[in-house]
C-alpha cells in the first residue's frame, strides 16, 4: 500500500501532461428523430416480442445511445456494408440497415444462439474477434461490394484493441469503436498502443493503476447524497483528499479514459485513418461514452449537436426507472408519427428522479401535462422541477430575478432550503407560499450541479399542477381507493398494451376479487368461465404459481399478469436477475403463447406485467 500511496501523484502527473497536448474533446452527444423512430418501430415489433424485454434494452439508456451512434455513422455515409462485432442481438446494424436501405449487415458475435433483431441482407457469423487473421480475411472479402464501415458498441475490454489491430491490416472505409470494461485488459501488451504511453512517460508496471483510476469515470455522477450512489463510491472514499475531492477523482478518471481512446485512435491514423475521439452519448446515459470514428478519405466533419442542460426533474420515489420507460414509450410513438424530438433526452438520474431534457422549458411542461397524465392518476411522480439554467454553487444562483414577485420558492433536496431562504431574503426578494406571481425552482442535478428557473405561476404552479391532472383525485379509502387504482391500472393496459377489456369475458384469478369486479363492470366486461373467457387475469401476489397453472390450461387468446419478481429469489441475485429468473419459469410453463414483459407505472418495483397471445 506505501507503494500505491507514493505512485498515484506520479501517475496523476503523467496523466495530467499526456492530456494537454491532445485536442480537446468534442462533444457530439444529441438525439436523432430518424433512428429514434426506427428503434421505436423494430422494439414493438410483433416479431421481435421475444427478443426484447423493452424496459432492460432502450426504455433506460440504450436508446439515446444508439441515436446519437446511428447520428454519427449515418453522417459519413452511406456506407454499402457494415460489419458490427460484438454484435449481440444486432439492434444497432438492423438500425442502420432502416436507415441507409439496400445496405448489406454482417454481425459477429462470439456467442452462438443469440436470437436477434436480424433483417433482410444480414448475415450472422460467429467468429472470435482475436483471431486476427479471419477477421482480416472477412473484412477484405466484403471490399470489393462498395464502402464498408465497422461499428462497434461497447466491445470490452482488450476485444477493442483486437479488433484495431485487425483493422490496421484492411482498408475498410470507416470505423466507429465505443469501447468498453477497461478493467478486463489485465496487462499493458493487451492495450493495442502501449508505444502511445511509453512515450508519455508510463512504464508498464502502472498499468493497473492507470486501469484503476480509469474506473473512477465510471462511478455514478451523482453527488447528491443518493445511497445508491453513495454505495458504489464507497471503496474510493478514503482516496478523495488525495485527490482533491470526489468532482477532481472524476476529472481524472475521464482524462485517463480519453488518454487510452486517444491511442487507440493514434493506432488508426498511424495506418493512414482520420481519426478522432468524440464524446458521443450523454454521461447521465453512460460513463463510456467515448467513441473513436475513423475515416479513410473523410467527407467532412458534421456539425456537433450537444444535449442542453435545461429541462425537468421529476421526483419519482422508488419508480424512477419506470417513469423513464414510459416517457420513452411516449417519446418513441412520437417519433415514430414524423412528430419532432421535443423530448431530447430522457434518463434517471437515481432510483427517485428522472430528467427530461429539452431546448424550451415551458414546452416541456405543457407536453408532460398533455400526455403523461397517467404519472399524476397512479401517484408516480410526486414534484417537477424545471431548469432552464445550471450553475455550480449556490453563490451563482441570480437572486434577485428579473420578474416580477411576490415569488414562491420549490428547492429539492431540502436541505438547500435554508441557505437559498437566506439568499433570497439578502436579495430583498418577496416571498410567499400562496399570493405569489412566479416560481424559483431550485434543484440538485445529476452531476451535484444545480438546476435554476423562474417561470411565471400561470407556467408552473408546484402546488397545484400534478393534482389538476387528476380526472379522479385518489381521496377514497379502502374498496373504493382499490377501484380506481386498478381503473387506472386497466386505461394503462389499454393505451400502452393495446388490451382492451370492454365487451370481454374475463376469468379472474386474484386476491382482491370485489374491486376487481367492480372496475371490470365499470369498464364494460364481464365475468367469465375458463371456457368462455376471451381474457384472463392473474394478480395474485405470492400464490402466482397457481394463477400460472390457470394461464396453461385457459385457452383463451389473451392473458395478463402481474409477476411478483420477489418469489423467483430462490437463486437469489437482484431485481433484474430475479425477473429474468421469473420471465424463464414463465416461458418453461407455457407454450403455443407470444410473450411481452413490461415494467408499468401500475408496477411496484418488485412486480412486472406480463402479456401473453396465442400464437395463430
Amino acid at each position: 500500500m506505501a507503494h500505491v500511496d507514493v505512485s498515484w501523484p506520479q501517475l496523476v502527473s503523467k496523466i495530467r501532461c499526456g492530456c494537454e497536448a491532445l485536442t480537446e474533446l468534442v462533444v457530439d452527444d444529441g438525439p436523432d428523430s430518424r433512428a429514434a423512430a426506427a428503434i421505436w418501430k423494430l422494439l414493438t415489433a410483433p416479431e421481435h416480442c421475444a427478443v426484447v424485454d423493452r424496459c432492460d434494452v432502450y426504455l433506460e439508456r440504450h436508446g439515446l445511445q444508439l441515436e446519437s451512434l446511428c447520428r454519427q455513422i449515418v453522417a459519413r455515409g452511406p456506407f454499402r456494408h457494415v460489419v458490427e462485432f460484438g454484435a449481440g442481438k444486432a439492434l444497432l446494424g438492423r438500425v442502420l440497415q432502416e436507415l441507409m436501405p439496400g445496405a448489406a449487415v454482417t454481425s459477429i458475435e462470439i456467442n452462438e444462439g443469440v436470437l436477434g433483431f436480424d433483417g433482410a441482407h444480414a448475415a450472422r457469423i460467429v467468429q472470435d474477434v482475436n483471431d486476427t487473421e479471419r477477421v482480416v480475411q472477412l473484412l477484405r472479402g466484403l471490399q470489393k461490394d462498395g464502402r464498408v464501415c465497422v461499428v462497434a458498441k461497447h466491445l470490452c475490454g482488450s476485444a477493442s484493441d483486437a479488433l484495431l489491430r485487425a483493422l490496421v491490416l484492411s482498408s475498410v472505409d470507416a470505423v466507429f469503436v465505443a469501447p468498453c470494461c477497461h478493467s478486463k485488459i489485465k496487462a499493458w501488451d493487451g492495450y493495442c498502443n502501449a508505444k502511445f504511453l511509453a512515450d508519455r512517460g508510463f512504464a508498464s508496471h502502472e498499468w493497473p493503476m492507470l486501469i484503476k483510476l480509469l474506473a473512477v469515470s465510471r462511478l455514478p455522477l451523482d453527488t447528491t447524497g443518493d445511497p445508491a450512489a453513495e454505495r458504489c463510491f464507497s471503496s474510493w472514499r478514503r482516496w478523495e483528499s488525495t485527490f482533491g475531492g470526489r468532482a477532481a477523482m472524476l476529472g481524472l478518471g475521464r482524462r485517463a479514459r480519453l488518454l487510452i481512446e486517444e491511442g487507440r485512435a493514434e493506432l488508426l491514423r498511424a495506418a493512414g485513418f482520420h481519426a478522432q475521439v468524440v464524446e458521443y452519448a450523454p454521461a447521465t446515459s453512460t460513463s463510456e461514452n467515448m467513441l473513436i470514428i475513423a475515416e479513410s478519405a473523410p467527407k467532412g466533419v458534421p456539425s456537433a449537436v450537444r444535449m442542453p442542460r435545461s429541462g425537468l426533474i421529476l421526483h419519482a420515489d422508488g419508480g424512477a426507472l419506470r417513469v423513464a420507460q414510459y416517457l420513452m414509450e411516449l417519446r418513441g410513438a412520437a417519433a415514430a408519427q414524423g412528430g419532432d424530438l421535443l423530448w431530447l433526452s430522457i434518463v434517471p438520474c437515481s432510483d427517485d428522479a428522472v430528467a427530461i431534457l429539452g431546448l424550451d422549458v415551458e414546452h416541456l411542461l405543457a407536453s408532460v401535462k398533455e400526455h403523461a397524465e397517467l404519472l399524476a392518476k397512479l401517484r408516480v411522480v410526486s414534484n417537477i422541477y424545471p431548469f432552464s439554467s445550471s450553475v455550480l454553487s449556490l453563490d451563482e444562483l441570480p437572486f434577485p430575478p428579473q420578474m416580477q414577485g411576490p415569488f414562491r420558492l420549490a428547492v429539492t433536496p431540502r436541505s438547500l432550503m435554508s441557505k437559498v431562504l437566506e439568499m433570497a431574503s439578502a436579495a430583498g426578494m418577496e416571498l410567499s407560499p400562496k399570493q405569489f406571481s412566479t416560481t424559483v425552482s431550485v434543484c440538485r442535478l445529476w452531476d451535484g450541479s444545480l438546476g435554476y428557473s423562474c417561470l411565471p405561476r400561470g407556467t408552473w404552479n408546484p402546488v397545484e399542477d400534478l393534482r389538476s391532472w387528476e380526472a379522479c383525485p385518489l381521496q377514497l379509502q379502502g374498496e373504493e381507493a382499490a377501484v380506481c387504482r386498478i381503473l387506472y391500472r386497466l386505461e394503462e393496459w389499454r393505451s400502452r398494451l393495446g388490451v382492451l377489456v370492454s365487451g370481454a369475458g374475463v376469468l379472474l384469478h386474484t386476491h382482491q376479487e370485489g374491486a376487481w369486479r367492480k372496475a371490470l363492470e365499470a369498464s364494460g366486461a364481464k365475468l367469465a368461465s375458463a371456457h368462455e373467457a376471451s381474457i384472463v387475469i392473474v394478480d395474485w401476489k405470492r400464490s402466482f404459481s397457481d394463477g400460472l397453472a390457470l394461464l396453461a390450461e385457459s385457452p383463451a387468446p389473451l392473458a395478463i399478469a402481474v409477476i411478483p419478481i420477489a418469489v423467483a429469489a430462490k437463486q437469489g441475485g437482484g431485481k433484474a436477475s430475479r425477473a429474468s429468473q421469473m420471465l424463464e419459469e414463465v416461458g418453461r410453463t407455457l407454450s403455443g403463447k407470444r410473450l411481452s414483459a413490461h415494467h408499468l407505472l401500475s408496477n411496484r418495483d418488485q412486480e412486472r406485467t406480463i402479456v401473453l397471445r396465442s400464437i395463430i
